[in-house]
């Protein structure tokens, strides 16, 4: 992986996807499980970055029953996130709060408040684009109730929460 990601963080993505099907393709041929679950998740990652949001989708959603299988539920919660980014990436926004659901969910109950609080976030920003008021409105009280917001995270939801406000004066207009 280390070229892979090495070419991710150089932006020569193309190249990283090259060398993470040869990882893929080794890992499936040896029975590598671990390294093809990273590989898919990766290569759903890159194809992300590049835009071909139809494509990681595919990755992810051939991942997640593989990390399911292997019990590997940080992996799961973040390639759950990641495939509802690509959704709302793609305008499939009822998809993608579906999938982010899930993660948030998922990550709640491991006790990860940082993937909590992006799931729930990007389902809130969704909510808005969707002219869902009152749910917005309900999963930014979540993102409040969260323990620890940082000041980056505080000012994220002070932000949706004056988009909210903003969408609601229109309508009240």
């Amino acid at each position: 992986y280390s070229t892979a990601t090495v070419l991710a963080i150089l932006g020569r993505h193309s190249e990283a996807l090259v060398v993470l099907d040869e990882v893929l393709t080794t890992s499936r041929r040896t029975g590598d499980r671990e390294t093809e679950l990273a590989a898919m998740v990766r290569l759903g990652d890159r194809h992300s970055d590049l835009g071909d949001n139809r494509r990681a989708i595919a990755f992810y959603l051939e991942a997640q029953p593989l990390a399911r299988e292997l019990g590997a539920r940080r992996r799961l919660i973040d390639l759950t996130n990641s495939l509802g980014v690509a959704y709302r990436n793609s305008g499939d926004l009822g998809a993608a709060d579906a999938h982010l659901a899930d993660s948030a969910r998922l990550a709640h109950e491991a006790g990860d408040r940082a993937m909590a609080f992006s799931a729930t976030y990007n389902r809130a920003g969704i909510a808005l684009q969707r002219g869902l008021l009152a749910e917005t409105a309900d999963l930014l009280d979540q993102l409040r109730r969260l323990d620890d917001l940082d000041e980056g995270e505080r000012a994220a939801v002070d932000h949706l929460s004056s988009d909210l406000a903003l969408e609601r004066d229109n309508l009240a207009a």
